[in-house]
């Protein structure tokens, strides 16, 4: 076993929790199987009170997210136990690589694991905030882009590799001046529902108030609105009332359920879905953690290419549709007993070709330059790493 640290925040590893935290496990776990003996640095939020002010005030992405005495804490962890490499978890690290590589002796490998840069949301919520597609940002500028390309571009070239959640990224990663990045990317663990779907429903779960998000959420219902025949049920699961109950006031086929915590309620509303509509047209950052959940329900799902971005299969590929327009349609069309079962059986094949972790794990070991434990030979793997 290869002794590393993996530096994380307190709640990253947490159980339950949305897409950072189940991104984090699969890194953990990836790495672990990879044949790295990982000791944890956990670090909390910073909530000093100015610093809290300025997060409420100002709100910044790399900055004001973790204590000062952290990067003493990883240096004094790195002579303690010394590892091989050192594992900076989720972006919010970013600003740590040049100090870290200066402190840290040059047989230590400095990594990041990305879950997406700041600047690929930061784009998009600047345009989305200027068009009438989401709510306005207060604090949503382009300068604020450039500062925190600058900040990604000098910072880095700092890691000996980079991982990413999907190849855009890696590719953005490689522009910024990364010196190695791989594209890592997402395993899918089958938990299939007893699906029944009722004929009339689609449905979405996520977080609205994500700029992407809310922005694809209504091209999607502008473009169904002339479609909708007064019986078909848009169903929203999602902690984000603000939106949900703007789009449920907008349109009277749109039904907003609030947040549904209890795991059988959740099963049994989305099993009476005859598909589950992620209508998301831009590449935001890192990859969308819902679609691994839809594919292990092995429910129908109706996405885009951005929708997919980060999962990669073995012979076969998900349909999915580039418009609002066609999305709409098509969405229509699974409404459809005999066009929702050929979907279902789409996504059923493709649970049969998702990478393991431990396929994940034998390739990130690969990128790092040494072997992996298991014995997954390079021929077989599912997966297509895009290094650098």
């Amino acid at each position: 076993m290869i002794p590393a640290l993996f530096v994380t925040h307190e709640e990253s590893l947490a159980d339950g929790g949305g897409g950072q935290q189940v991104c984090s496990r699969e890194y953990f776990e990836a790495l672990q199987l990879g044949g790295f003996d990982l000791t944890c640095v956990r670090f909390g939020t910073d909530r000093r009170f100015l610093t809290r002010v300025r997060r409420k005030l100002y709100p910044r992405p790399y900055h004001d997210h973790f204590d000062p005495v952290l990067l003493d804490r990883i240096i004094e962890a790195a002579r303690i136990n010394s590892p091989e490499f050192v594992f900076l978890n989720l972006n919010d690290l970013i600003p740590l690589g040049r100090a870290l590589r200066r402190n840290l002796t040059q047989n230590i490998k400095l990594v990041l694991l990305s879950h997406g840069l700041a600047s690929v949301d930061e784009v998009h919520a600047v345009r989305i905030a200027e068009s009438d597609n989401g709510l306005r940002g207060a604090h949503r500028n382009w300068n604020n882009v450039g500062a925190m390309l600058q900040l990604e571009a000098v910072e880095l070239s700092a890691f000996d590799h980079v991982f990413c959640l999907a190849p855009f990224e890696a590719e953005i990663c490689r522009w910024l001046g990364a010196k190695s990045v791989s594209a890592v990317p997402r395993s899918v663990v089958p938990t299939i529902l007893d699906w029944k779907p009722s004929g009339n429903r689609l449905g979405f779960i996520g977080t609205m108030s994500h700029p992407p998000n809310e922005e694809g959420f209504w091209l999607f219902l502008r473009e169904f609105e002339s479609l909708a025949n007064g019986v078909v049920r848009i169903r929203l699961i999602s902690r984000s009332e603000e939106v949900c109950k703007a789009a449920a006031s907008k349109y009277p086929f749109v039904d907003y359920l609030g947040a549904i915590e209890d795991e059988s309620r959740l099963r049994e509303e989305v099993s009476t879905w005859n598909a589950f509509i992620h209508p998301l047209f831009c590449y935001a950052m890192g990859c969308s953690t819902k679609v691994s959940v839809v594919l292990a329900w092995g429910i129908p799902l109706l996405t885009t290419p951005a929708g997919i971005r980060g999962y990669e299969f073995m012979n076969h590929k998900l349909t999915t549709v580039a418009t609002p327009k066609e999305m709409a349609l098509k969405a229509l069309d699974l409404l459809d007993r005999t066009n929702a079962e050929a979907a279902r059986k789409e996504v059923i094949g493709i649970l049969a070709s998702a990478p393991s972790l431990e396929e994940i794990g034998a390739e990130m070991i690969r990128a790092l330059g040494r072997q992996p434990i298991n014995s997954v030979p390079i021929t077989d793997s599912k997966i297509a790493l895009v290094n650098g």
